[in-house]
């Protein structure tokens, strides 16, 4: 009998096990729908902000709105009322790296020349390489690759603005300690670097070139730090147009500069990234770019590449004042090997001279720049909690499903890069600042950079100066750092009024306490 039953016993746990395999596949298969299903009824995909578009168009200009969107709904995708979808995490990824040619650039819809940008304060001109799609972006971009990377010829365009901040901060050294706005003072030494960069060591930002940006930047501080300046929609105003005219007279200068040094058989490589464009090309034809362009695309390089840099920067250096042994950690690396060259750059009759750009300092310098695991990690750490890149749009090109959700062609993607970096799913603990979680287990080396950092965006349209950027803060921070001890105050953070955009920078800037070193 008990023979008999064993061929019975053996088939129903066949058949049981059969039915959990079924029934495991059956989960899977239906998962995605359950899940979104689900979240339909758990986490309405509209919140009650949405309701009241207007109310929305205000609070999407600030990055805590976007994270609320995402930490309230418990989902990486949620559509508003305006039909935008916000994308984080896996999603964003696949928004950024363009996935199948199904998420791409958006078309600027503006009318004139300049368009407000709502992850910049200052707005930019159109029609550059910063904005173009297709065949006139790919052309200029491939005229340009080079003076994004870190090397000789690129460094010793930035040699010239680290003389400037030095000769500024032996100035303003004194026997006692003072507040300094940490934000203006990267913000004015990025923009010099910026001019070297643009049109060769030769064209210096002057003091005139200085108050011109200085009031393009307060003018536009002064009108988007309250959410009453945001809801003005940003159409660009008689009065803004006047301001950016008078930076774009400083761009014809430049171009002018350009065209000369070319005039007289100096290479364009020398010349900066206008040098780039406006070289004539091997059959002698010259590439496709007008004075006007040219003139146009140095005001964006200088706009775009010196503003959210220095805002993140400064605001780096204030947690960095905050925490002294961090501080000093950075000081001992930075300083402990550096060529001692650098640190006298543009100190007179007694500095040595300016090394050539094919000349072994320059290679030692670069080999320094990689060799900074600890304060590479608090830069990195930096950029994760204070963005450059804040927002980033993308249209999909075609019908497609994202994380289950569905998306319908023509619908405008946007990723908002500090929402990203305060998921709490892929950065545990991700309101702290710990430049820890981007070395190794024993601190000596750095990690490799997690798959959730998207300080530059991501894919083909991603921001090409990730390297310069590490390599200037490299630079700005060794000088200020040999110069000063820096120290948090009852100001220190932020001061006054938020800029009502996808930045962080507010009208008060980042006040820290700087005292001499002896």
């Amino acid at each position: 009998q008990t023979q008999a039953q064993t061929p019975e016993v053996l088939v129903s746990m066949l058949l049981a096990l059969l039915g959990f395999i079924l029934g495991a596949l059956l989960v899977l298969i239906l998962y995605g729908p359950l899940r979104s299903t689900l979240r339909r009824l758990l986490f309405p995909r509209v919140s009650r902000c949405d309701t009241n578009p207007r109310a929305w168009d205000v609070a999407q200009r600030q990055h805590e709105a976007v994270i609320d969107l995402h930490e309230r709904h418990q989902s990486a995708v949620v559509r508003t009322a305006s039909d935008v979808v916000w994308v984080r995490g896996a999603a964003a990824r696949q928004v950024l790296s363009g996935a199948r040619g199904v998420f791409c650039e958006c078309q600027w819809d503006v009318k004139g020349r300049v368009a407000a940008v709502s992850n910049l304060v200052q707005p930019m001109y159109y029609h550059t390489l910063f904005n173009m799609v297709g065949s006139e972006w790919k052309a200029r971009r491939k005229l340009v690759s080079n003076m994004f990377s870190v090397r000789p010829g690129t460094v010793r365009l930035l040699l010239g603005a680290c003389a400037s901040l030095r000769a500024q901060l032996a100035a303003t050294l004194t026997d006692a300690a003072q507040v300094l706005d940490l934000t203006d003072v990267v913000h004015e030494s990025m923009q010099a670097m910026m001019f070297a960069l643009c049109a060769g060591n030769r064209f210096t930002m002057t003091p005139e070139h200085v108050a011109v940006h200085r009031k393009l930047v307060v003018h536009f501080v002064k009108r988007y730090s309250t959410v009453a300046g945001a809801g003005d929609n940003q159409q660009i105003r008689a009065d803004d147009l006047a301001v950016m005219e008078s930076a774009l007279d400083i761009g014809r200068e430049a171009v002018a500069h350009v065209r000369a040094r070319l005039a007289a058989g100096e290479s364009g490589d020398q010349l900066g990234l206008l040098g780039a464009l406006l070289a004539p090309r091997g059959d002698g034809a010259s590439c496709a770019v007008d004075d006007r362009e040219a003139a146009e695309t140095f005001v964006n390089f200088v706009i775009a590449g010196a503003e959210s840099p220095a805002a993140a920067l400064g605001r780096t250096l204030a947690e960095v004042a905050a925490r002294p042994q961090m501080q000093e950690r950075m000081r001992l690396e930075l300083l402990g090997e550096v060529p001692s060259w650098f640190l006298s750059v543009g100190g007179g009759a007694a500095a040595p001279a300016e090394p050539d750009e094919q000349s072994a300092p320059l290679e030692q310098l670069i080999a320094w720049m990689r060799n900074l695991p600890y304060s590479t990690a608090v830069f990195r750490e930096g950029l994760r909690r204070y963005s450059p890149a804040t927002v980033v749009r993308r249209m999909a090109h075609e019908d497609t499903t994202l994380d289950g959700e569905p998306i319908a062609a023509g619908t405008q993607m946007c990723v908002c890069i500090a929402a990203a970096h305060a998921d709490q799913a892929e950065w545990p603990d991700a309101s702290a600042f710990q430049p820890e979680r981007f070395l190794s287990t024993d601190g000596s080396k750095l990690s490799a950079l997690p798959v959730g950092y998207l300080p530059f965006s991501r894919g083909p349209r991603a921001c090409p100066g990730a390297a310069l950027t590490y390599a200037i803060s490299q630079l700005l921070t060794t000088l200020l750092l040999n110069h000063y001890r820096l120290e948090s105050t009852t100001e220190s953070g932020f001061a006054g009024q938020r800029v009502a955009k996808f930045v962080t920078w507010h009208s008060g800037g980042t006040p820290v306490r700087c005292t001499p070193r002896q």
